[in-house]
């Protein structure tokens, strides 16, 4: 289970995240393009991998209860896929056109994200 301090820190970060969010939304729909677009999506995609990564890294998100060592297997092979989908996301922007497209703003965040919870995971000791 995760610690309440970090806990409060993400539900913090993921506020201020949509709360950012929401704020260039506005005021693109005001005065169009007064945000960028790459700041929008990259927000965007922060806050898609931020909810992503705490489903990965919180155990009570999931319905089934395991015992700490399948809960240990079942977390490194969600890593494992979170690595594959990044590699995989990484290859097709850089090798396809949409590297030149805004929509890379988008996934940065998301190919950055098993890398995130593995330096997290050192951090804090869990892995």
């Amino acid at each position: 289970m995760r610690n309440k301090t970090e806990a409060s820190f993400w539900r913090f970060v993921a506020g201020a995240l949509g709360l950012s969010l929401v704020v260039c939304v506005l005021i693109n729909t005001a005065r169009n393009d007064a945000v960028p677009h790459q700041i929008t999506l990259f927000l965007f995609g922060c806050l898609v991998a931020l909810g992503v990564g705490s489903t990965i890294v919180n155990p009570n998100t999931s319905q089934a209860m395991l015992s700490e060592h399948e809960e240990f297997k079942f977390r490194r092979k969600q890593y494992a896929v979170g690595f594959f989908f990044s590699a995989i996301l990484a290859l097709l922007l850089f090798l396809t056109e949409l590297r030149h497209s805004v929509l890379a703003w988008l996934f940065a965040p998301i190919i950055a994200l098993p890398f995130g919870l593995l330096i997290r995971n050192r951090i804090t000791k869990k892995g």
